[in-house]
């Protein structure tokens, strides 16, 4: 397996730009909506810089990339790389938007 298809970066490599959106709904509606449009859940753990706060990385299956649903104690936004297929770009703006 490739560095690439483990998220890992190469001396030099840049990022992709990532787009943060701030949800007014709560984690589990988030999820909800998420799965109710096809994403499947890849990975849940820590938030890191943020005590207590939780991280869940979704995507589409057979896909690369990921759309990430973060809760801290005083917020709840996605954050969206920037190479993300168009379907869970438009996942992130209708969660936005709800």
């Amino acid at each position: 397996m490739d560095a690439g298809r483990l998220g890992l970066r190469h001396p030099g490599q840049r990022r992709a730009p990532v787009t943060e959106l701030e949800l007014r709904i709560g984690v589990e509606q988030a999820l909800a909506e998420c799965y109710r449009r096809g994403l499947v859940l890849r990975w849940r753990g820590p938030l890191p810089g943020h005590p207590g706060g939780q991280r869940w990385r979704l995507g589409l299956p057979g896909r690369s990339y990921s759309l990430e649903l973060n809760r801290s104690e005083s917020r709840t936004w996605v954050a969206l790389d920037g190479r993300a297929p168009e379907p869970v770009q438009q996942v992130a703006r209708e969660l936005a938007r709800l």
